[in-house]
């Protein structure tokens, strides 16, 4: 392919993938035909531009590629923030485009983004660098030439488009609207977790065993015997919401899996024993969830990035890094690559529902939130492991294309066994009886996996030490971002004063706010490690919410208007989201 591909590859590298063996030929055959029945192309290309009725910040689903014509009118017409998704449904056309002359301007291009093939999810991964939350609406924008082509896939593609923008939407607006409870429970935890062993000490800690997951879904209910009869030869790992049903069984599983920062999971702990389980947990979970194993806990800082500069303080190498993509379950993956084990079982992995609407096991943390229920209408079905459909909600149909992404990318490296009956079929994970593990663990399993935990259990203790260094370093932190609080905070009421609108002042107070500004500034840049860290909590929704205001409410085209405008709404997130993180910091500090 030409520049325009490489273009392409440098901005999304898969999108290419299953284009290698299509002829180019007949895309460029079926564009020639089209524009051919399309007499007056450019006055065509003027009749479609001027009946669309965009509003700005609209995401834009068009139906076809063809040559880019259209798309380049469309793009060069457009309001302001606006993107546009194109659905080319045919691979031949979508190849002939890419070695068009319009190509190499639409691929570079940042409003644009492209999916080809068939409408699986492989058709809109591009929508990953989409800009969703800047998002206002979406539109479904049909030319007509292309269109006509499959009307009926057309239609189901403004669908998809429509459903998968509100799942990164939701993807990325956790990220940012909870990013201050990320930070305030990582503040929270770090007396419990800085000193804490992280999981990369234990590289191959369990290497060859056998690692099994125990996730609560309906089929744990009937699950829990076998897990009894191979607690000798494999090493269990339950997830929060699965540990009561598990403890509750006469079972103790070697670890725990949780990551979830938020109030619940802490419950999934109720009632029942800890003793005799280490915890593996980020720096974002529920502090109470810490508080209750400490200090028998593993950790996993990533990218987390106060964990990862108290770590570099301390003289420690940054933590492992642990993909959890949104399900704590998919955190055995990396598990399994860092205790060295050769294969996966999967216990009460359904991500699937009972044909009642059951959603999770019975003994779990959501039966007593009255959440295990979930509505069948609203689910489709699915092939099932033993039955011939399942239903799955659209969140479990996500989680399932992670452990199917999963299961591919580990597939050289690990043995994977699912043994839900009840559940879904996940591709490249084979679904296997209990008796069939049973033999395969009774034959080839050195009973030696509980020797091994006992000597990581024996060696975890309270690490005071590392605590009273972290200290230190907060208590900087915590003088850097009381000074940004107090000089935004500054800023902010000296622009709302009533000062602005008496003439004789404006000059001064002007003067004085820009003064402020620059020591602002100056007091930001002046540690970035800390900058970085302050823009990483609750200031990252604020400065969102900035940047949304100042997309829409600039009113005035007088420039120093704008400015004044412009630095207030920055002045009052940064004083909001600096508070934010102030108080958590002066919380965890007393």
């Amino acid at each position: 392919m030409g520049d325009a591909a490489n273009v392409w590859i440098e901005r999304f590298p898969k999108l290419l993938d299953g284009l290698r063996d299509v002829s180019i030929s007949t895309g460029e055959e079926e564009i020639r035909e089209i524009r051919n029945r399309s007499l007056g192309w450019d006055a065509l290309l003027d009749r479609w531009i001027a009946g669309l009725e965009i509003k700005e910040g609209e995401a834009l689903a068009v139906s076809g590629v063809g040559d880019g014509s259209h798309l380049i009118r469309l793009l060069d017409t457009l309001p302001r923030h606006c993107s546009v998704f194109c659905g080319e449904l045919d691979k031949s056309i979508a190849k002939a485009f890419l070695e068009s002359d319009n190509a190499s301007k639409l691929l570079a291009d940042d409003r644009f983004f492209l999916g080809i093939g068939e409408l699986d999810d492989s058709f809109f991964e591009t929508m990953e660098k989409f800009p969703v939350l800047n998002v206002v609406g979406a539109q479904p924008i049909i030319f007509a030439p292309f269109y006509q082509r499959n009307e009926e896939g057309y239609a189901r593609f403004f669908l998809e488009f429509v459903r998968h923008l509100e799942h990164w939407r939701k993807l990325f607006g956790t990220n940012v609207v909870s990013s201050g409870d990320w930070q305030r429970n990582t503040i929270a935890n770090t007396r419990h977790l800085i000193g804490a062993p992280d999981l990369g000490e234990f590289q191959d800690a369990f290497a060859g065993a056998t690692l099994t997951l125990v996730s609560a879904g309906p089929s744990l209910d009937e699950s829990l015997e076998f897990l009894k009869s191979i607690k000798e030869n494999s090493l269990i790992v339950a997830v929060n919401s699965s540990y009561r049903a598990v403890r509750n069984a006469g079972i103790v599983p070697h670890f725990v899996l949780a990551a979830d920062p938020f109030e619940h999971t802490a419950k999934g702990f109720e009632g029942v024993s800890c003793d005799g389980s280490i915890l593996i947990c980020p720096f974002i979970v529920h502090p109470p969830v810490v508080e209750t194993f400490f200090p028998r806990i593993l950790t996993w800082s990533g990218e987390n990035l106060l964990a990862s500069y108290l770590r570099l303080k301390l003289g420690l190498p940054l933590g492992t890094n642990v993909i959890e993509k949104g399900t704590v379950s998919a955190c055995a993956f990396d598990l399994a690559r860092i205790f060295g084990c050769s294969e996966i079982v999967l216990v009460g992995q359904d991500l699937a529902i009972s044909s009642s609407g059951q959603s999770h096991a019975k003994d779990s943390f959501y039966s007593d939130l009255n959440g295990n229920r979930a509505n069948v209408d609203a689910c489709r079905h699915y092939p099932g492991n033993t039955l011939e459909s399942v239903l799955v909600e659209e969140k479990l149909m996500v989680y399932l294309k992670t452990f199917e992404e999963l299961a591919r990318l580990n597939k050289n490296r690990l043995s994977i066994w699912n043994t839900s009956r009840l559940g879904a079929r996940i591709k490249g994970i084979p679904y296997v009886e209990f008796s069939e593990i049973q033999r395969r663990l009774r034959d080839g399993q050195e009973p030696s996996i509980n020797e091994k935990f006992c000597r990581i259990f024996d060696s975890l203790s309270d690490d005071s030490t590392s605590w009273k260094m972290a200290r230190s370093e907060l208590d900087k932190f915590d003088q850097y971002v009381h000074s940004v609080c107090s000089l935004s905070l500054k800023l902010a009421i000296l622009l709302e004063s009533n000062e602005l609108n008496e003439s004789k002042n404006v000059k001064d107070t002007v003067a004085k706010a820009f003064e402020i500004r620059g020591l602002l500034i100056e007091q930001l840049e002046s540690h970035q490690d800390f900058h970085s860290i302050l823009k990483d909590g609750a200031l990252k929704y604020e400065l969102l919410q900035h940047s949304r205001e100042m997309r829409s409410s600039l009113s005035t085209e007088n420039p120093l208007n704008k400015e004044i405008e412009e630095l207030l709404s920055f002045a009052w997130a940064l004083a909001e989201g600096s508070f934010k993180l102030l108080s958590d910091l002066r919380a965890s500090l007393k």
